[in-house]
């Protein structure tokens, strides 16, 4: 694995093309309600879910969500991000 990466992106994306480890994420929610979720998958649009972020419908401005020191989420072929409700863009921390 290299040195920490980051990524940022304010749509559906193919955030890697190799596997990752992922560290973090910045959440930026542009009002509040319509269910604004975050959900990684291992893959593509089809892959395995490996994280889910329902951020709630009071969520509003930038949400930080680390894992504890020493943890991470692995994708073992290649990380896909998929957002929805009022999630206005996505900064993800990890390694490839």
């Amino acid at each position: 694995m290299g040195p920490l990466t980051t990524s940022y992106h304010e749509a559906d994306a193919q955030v890697t093309t190799a596997p990752a480890r992922l560290y973090g994420l910045l959440v930026g929610v542009t009002t509040a309600a319509a269910n604004p979720k975050v959900i990684l998958k291992d893959g593509d649009s089809g892959g395995t879910v490996l994280f889910t972020a329902n951020l709630g419908d009071a969520a509003l401005g930038p949400v930080y969500i680390p894992f504890p020191a020493d943890t991470y989420i692995r994708f073992d072929t290649k990380m896909y991000l998929d957002i929805s409700g009022n999630v206005s863009d996505v900064t993800l921390f990890y390694q490839t």
